[in-house]
């Protein structure tokens, strides 16, 4: 059983380790790279509905490109609280939700400094906000889970 936990908390912390990579990875794009990556999933999804992308609905495209950059701001701050928070539990730590929330904000709130350095980008007030957001979502996310599994045994 101690092992059992042991290897848990183990891969539990290199899965956190491997999203901060995956984070800082994506961070380190150019904005030019970064808005290629964004604008390419929209351009393939219209492509499949054989919709050409004229100057009217490139305006909607790049609309369409901010949603989809901060909701993957939201997904990766989510999933990384979401970690954070099940490596804390696995320590029986106090007050887990708040210490994984500001874990993941402290996480944001480098990253964004990191983007000062990248070309095209910048350090974001607004992008820590909408990390905070995804990080609340994963820890609501968790703790609706821990209150249906309750409900559902009858405790």
């Amino acid at each position: 059983m101690v092992n059992k936990m042991k290897y848990k908390r183990i891969i539990l912390l290199i899965l956190i380790i491997l999203w901060c990579g995956l984070i800082f990875n994506l961070s380190s794009q150019k904005a030019v790279n970064s808005t290629e990556l964004s604008g390419g999933v929209i351009n393939k999804v219209l492509n499949l509905f054989g919709h050409d992308i004229t100057e009217y609905e490139s305006s909607v495209v790049l609309c369409m490109q901010i949603v989809i950059r901060k909701s993957a701001h939201m997904f990766l701050y989510c999933i990384l609280a979401i970690l954070i928070k099940l490596e804390l539990m696995e320590y029986n730590i106090k007050n887990s939700n708040v210490m994984a929330i500001l874990l993941t904000i402290l996480y944001a709130i480098t990253d964004e400094i990191h983007q000062n350095f990248v070309m095209g980008r910048s350090c974001e007030v607004r992008d820590i906000i909408v990390d905070l957001v995804g990080a609340l979502i994963g820890i609501g996310l968790i703790c609706l889970y821990k209150y249906s599994k309750n409900k559902c045994r009858g405790d």
